[in-house]
């Protein structure tokens, strides 16, 4: 019999009597009738919950019945969709749209095969059929559709204003249509307007875990990472489970250097899904943050064990292995990262650091040179080829890129700081005077950011001109 004691199972009497009567059949030899819609409403019931043997003796007694009944024909096309027999699938819905052109769900499903065939024209042909056809209650799965085909071909803004009008419609599933939505405002680095539209789900629903998770989600894109950990904490409140709000907790706490705190949380993300590669690699993060190298790279190794195509578990394992100047084995590692993800700027950065480690300066060269093109506004891969250039005499190079730089960086303090720093440590008379004014555009921009001076000239606070150039911006920390 059919396990109704299950809370969530909150169906109507009828489909109850007709899900007990079926399973009565299968027990038994009683072989009572269904009409065709008794028999639909039947396989939805245990298609929801994943029971497909079960969904698949329904569709046999409907199509024997019926064998020509459209809506046995697409509940027969979407199970050999889900066993990736695509080709039957198209041709059972081209029977079944023969029989029945009006019917909205084939064009919904029609338009989700072709979508998953990256075919998106094709699938938009559908879904305006589908909106022509549909009556009020069904336009809102209509719009869900439209959004997912075009969030699936990156055009998050159409996809977003369709999610919009399926807010609060309980023919769509909100917290699902949550997280999408999320994701669009996520992708279009539409902050504050997506930040106020969780803000005014959260009033509506205070418990809506989904709402506070992807609201802070956009906090730690915009950078207001104290707001981002209370809203994950409101999440976490009402889900303590929620692996992801964990997970992103952790990385703002990273964000804040925070790195104590951010292993504890990701130890909690841990608890939640023991073996997902993402959160192990994130715990090889955290110990890496902390330079427990050994212990970050065996959270590393572990997580390329558990999903070799996890790039970022073999560039973490890179780092380490640079961090101990073992750079040919580094070298493999992060071109092994760059195989699975080639558009990664960071990676190719790092294969640069390691290759100049190696004194292999012309593929150095090549690597910064990829990442920057990958990110213009990357300015640690820039200071990086400018080191190389002055390195190696090639002062005229270094002087093109850092022109280059100014419009990307200029209102980056740290990029002029550390520019300012590699200049005086190189002691190029001729560079000098650009050394200064590096340094006074950076502290006109941020003092606060003098900490970055160091980095490639740790006796900055022997150079009395320096010094008092610091302490006219009250950037020293005596001050």
């Amino acid at each position: 019999m059919a396990d109704w004691s299950d809370p969530l199972d909150d169906q109507d009497p009828e489909t109850r009597e007709n899900v007990e009567r079926f399973e009565q059949t299968l027990n038994s030899s009683l072989n009572w009738y269904f009409d065709s819609e008794e028999l639909e409403q039947i396989f939805d019931y245990y298609q929801e919950r994943g029971n497909m043997v079960k969904a698949d003796l329904v569709l046999a007694k409907g199509l024997e019945q019926s064998p020509n009944h459209a809506g046995f024909l697409l509940r027969k096309a979407q199970l050999m969709m889900g066993k990736g027999d695509l080709r039957q699938a198209e041709e059972l819905m081209d029977q079944a749209l023969r029989l029945n052109p009006t019917m909205v769900e084939l064009h919904l499903t029609r338009s989700s095969l072709y979508d998953y065939r990256n075919q998106t024209n094709r699938a938009l042909l559908h879904l305006r059929k589908a909106e022509q056809l549909a009556d009020s209650e069904q336009m809102p799965s209509v719009q869900l559709a439209f959004g997912m085909v075009l969030m699936n071909a990156g055009r998050w803004r159409s996809a977003l204003d369709r999610f919009l009008q399926c807010v609060q419609h309980d023919q769509v599933d909100q917290e699902h249509l949550l997280y999408d939505m999320g994701y669009c405002y996520h992708q279009l680095e539409l902050m504050d307007e997506g930040i106020a539209f969780f803000e005014e789900q959260i009033a509506l629903n205070p418990y809506a875990d989904a709402a506070w998770y992807n609201q802070g989600i956009l906090y730690n894109q915009a950078g207001l990472f104290e707001k981002a950990l209370d809203a994950f904490e409101y999440a976490l409140l009402i889900r303590p489970d929620l692996s992801m709000a964990h997970f992103n907790r952790a990385n703002t706490y990273i964000n804040l250097e925070k790195y104590p705190e951010a292993l504890a949380q990701m130890q909690e993300a841990i608890r939640c899904e023991p073996e997902y590669p993402l959160f192990i690699n994130g715990l090889g993060v955290c110990y890496e943050k902390l330079n427990r190298m050994e212990e970050a790279l065996a959270r590393y190794e572990e997580a390329a064990l558990l999903d070799p195509h996890l790039s970022d578990a073999w560039f973490g394992q890179a780092a380490c292995k640079a961090q101990g100047e073992a750079w040919g084995a580094a070298l493999m590692l992060i071109n092994r990262a760059l195989e699975l993800s080639p558009d990664h700027e960071e990676y190719w950065y790092e294969k640069g650091r390691i290759l100049m480690a190696l004194a292999r300066y012309d593929e150095a060269e090549k690597a910064l040179e990829q990442s920057l093109r990958l990110d213009d506004s990357f300015w640690e891969a820039r200071i990086l080829r400018i080191s190389l250039f002055l390195a190696v005499d090639r002062y005229e190079d270094a002087l093109r890129c850092i022109q280059d730089g100014q419009e990307p960086h200029k209102d980056d303090a740290a990029y002029f700081f550390e520019l300012s720093g590699l200049i005086y440590a190189f002691e190029i008379k001729e560079l000098l005077d650009l050394a200064q004014t590096c340094l006074e555009w950076a502290l006109s921009v941020d003092p606060s950011e003098a900490h970055h001076l160091l980095t490639f000239w740790p006796n900055a606070h022997q150079h009395t001109e320096v010094v008092a150039m610091l302490r006219r911006y009250k950037a020293l920390d005596d001050e």
